[in-house]
C-alpha cells in the first residue's frame, strides 16, 4: 500500500514569492488600459501566479514497496530505487528542488544522484523509507 507524505511549505518562502509576483502586477494594473494586450499580459501573469501556486500545495512524495515517487504540481521526477538509496541528511541547500521548505534533506542514491525534498513529518519518512532499505544512513 503506497504511503504519500506531503511536503512541508514555507509560507515565509511563499509569501515572499507572491508578493514578489503579485508587486509588478500592481504596478501594472496601476497603468492600465483596456487594450487587448493588456489583457493577454495579465492573463499570462496570473496562469504563472497559480503555476507557482499549484508547485508548492501540489507537492508530494509516495513510497510504494520499493519506489520513491517525487511529484511537484504537474512535474514528475525520476522514479528513484529504494534500494539504490544510500543515506539521507539534513541540508540548507537552496539550489531548486521539489522542496517547498528551507526544511530540507538530501537524499543521496545510486553512485553520484540525489534529491533535496522537504517532507512534513521527516522523521516518520525517513523511518518509512528506513523500513524498506534497512541500510540507508541518515546524517543529521
Amino acid at each position: 500500500m503506497p504511503i504519500k507524505h506531503q511536503a512541508k511549505i514555507s509560507f515565509v518562502l511563499l509569501s515572499t514569492l507572491m508578493i514578489a509576483l503579485l508587486i509588478p502586477l500592481g504596478i501594472y494594473l496601476v497603468n492600465f488600459d483596456l487594450s487587448e494586450w493588456n489583457f493577454l499580459m495579465i492573463g499570462i501573469w496570473l496562469l504563472f501566479l497559480f503555476f507557482i501556486l499549484h508547485m508548492f500545495l501540489g507537492t508530494s512524495y509516495t513510497i510504494t514497496k520499493d519506489k520513491l515517487y517525487i511529484k511537484s504540481g504537474f512535474i514528475k521526477y525520476p522514479t528513484i530505487a529504494i534500494a539504490s538509496i544510500k543515506s539521507i541528511e539534513e541540508t540548507k541547500s537552496i539550489y531548486s528542488s521539489p522542496a517547498p521548505s528551507f526544511d530540507r534533506i538530501r537524499i543521496n542514491y545510486e553512485k553520484y544522484s540525489e534529491v533535496i525534498v522537504s517532507p512534513r513529518d521527516k522523521a516518520q519518512f525517513i523511518k518509512d523509507l528506513q523500513k524498506i532499505n534497512p541500510t540507508i544512513t541518515y546524517n543529521k
